[in-house]
């Protein structure tokens, strides 16, 4: 990718398995990255 996406859901898995990509996101290539709440509607 030539940028950061802004921003980046990790919405996929058990909540535990996508807070762990989230943070693999954040640690291995620096992007902010949020695993939203179960029904919460995010405007992009």
């Amino acid at each position: 990718m030539r940028g950061k996406p802004q921003p980046t859901f990790a919405v996929h898995g058990e909540p535990d398995a996508a807070d762990t990509l989230r943070l693999r996101i954040k640690d291995e290539l620096g992007w902010a990255a949020r695993v939203p709440q179960h029904g919460e509607t995010v405007t992009l």
